[in-house]
């Protein structure tokens, strides 16, 4: 279900991903990813933190990301 927010402007990341991403990896772990990685492969190493050994996913997975800068 999606979920409205609000939130006055500051800087940051936004981060807008299916349940692929929130279902099998922890906040902590995402927070670290976005703390340090690289803002044009964001994404895709968030992506990376659910990716099987394998090579696929555990489940359906989009990722979006946008830093914000005032």
């Amino acid at each position: 279900m999606p979920h409205e927010f609000v939130r006055n402007s500051s800087e940051g990341t936004l981060v807008v991903a299916t349940d692929g991403l929130w279902k099998y990896t922890s906040l902590e772990l995402i927070e670290q990813k976005v703390r340090t990685g690289n803002a044009e492969s964001l994404a895709k190493e968030l992506a990376g933190l659910v990716r099987l050994r394998s090579g696929t996913f555990p489940d359906d997975i989009a990722v979006a990301t946008c830093r914000i800068m005032k």
